[in-house]
C-alpha cells in the first residue's frame, strides 16, 4: 500500500467515526483504516492532529460536492439560498462532524481551511448579489449567515424547542433561511 493510500484511508476511518459522534482510538483508527498503528504518527504526527484534518476533509468534500454540482450559472439570490440551505442541511445530517469543526476552530489561533472556504463562498456570492454595498457590509452578513448556519450544529439537539422550527421539515428549513436572507435585507431567491 501506499503512503498516500494509507493517509487516504486513515482520513475515511476518521470521518466515518467522526459521522457517529464516537472519538476513537488511535488502535481504532488504524484497525478500520487497516494499516499499522505508526501510520498516524508517520502521516498526522498525533491521532488529534488527524481527527483534525479529518474534519477538515468532511467539510471541504461536502463544499466541493456543491461547487462542483450546484454552482452553476443562475440568479445570485437562488444560488445563495442554495448553499444556505446546503448547509442547513449538512449540519442537521451531520452535527457531530460539524461539531468538532467547530471545536477544532476554537482551538486553533488561525482560520480552518473550510471556514475560510464557506466564508469567500458567501462573499463571492454576496458580492455578485449586492455589488452596491460596501465590503465592510458584506462581511458582516457573510460572517453573519455563517454564524447563524453554525448555531444549528452546535444546539442541534435543542434547535428545535429554542427556534420552534423543525430541522427535519424541508419547509421549516427553507422558511429559517429565508428569514435568515431577508434578516440581512437580502432577496429570498425562492421560486
Amino acid at each position: 500500500m501506499s503512503t498516500a493510500d494509507a493517509r487516504r484511508k486513515l482520513l475515511l476511518a476518521a470521518v466515518s467515526f467522526l459521522e457517529t459522534g464516537h472519538t476513537p482510538t488511535t488502535r481504532e483508527l488504524t484497525e478500520r483504516a487497516g494499516v499499522n498503528i505508526a501510520a498516524v504518527n508517520y502521516h498526522f504526527k498525533s491521532k488529534d492532529n488527524l481527527l483534525a484534518q479529518a474534519v477538515d476533509h468532511a467539510v471541504l468534500h461536502s463544499f466541493q460536492t456543491w461547487i462542483d454540482t450546484e454552482l452553476t450559472p443562475g440568479p445570485p439570490a437562488a444560488r445563495l439560498r442554495h448553499l444556505l440551505r446546503h448547509l442547513t442541511d449538512s449540519h442537521r445530517d451531520l452535527p457531530h462532524i460539524c461539531r468538532a469543526q467547530i471545536q477544532n476552530l476554537a482551538l486553533k489561533d488561525e482560520p480552518e481551511r473550510a471556514a475560510e472556504v464557506l466564508f469567500d463562498l458567501l462573499m463571492a456570492l454576496l458580492t455578485e448579489l449586492v455589488p452596491q454595498w460596501p465590503d465592510d457590509r458584506r462581511r458582516a452578513a457573510a460572517l453573519s449567515l455563517q454564524a447563524s448556519i453554525t448555531f444549528l450544529s452546535l444546539f442541534h439537539p435543542r434547535f428545535t424547542p429554542m427556534t420552534g422550527i423543525h430541522v427535519d421539515s424541508a419547509p421549516d428549513r427553507d422558511a429559517w433561511v429565508d428569514t435568515l436572507l431577508l434578516n440581512h435585507g437580502l432577496p429570498t431567491g425562492a421560486h
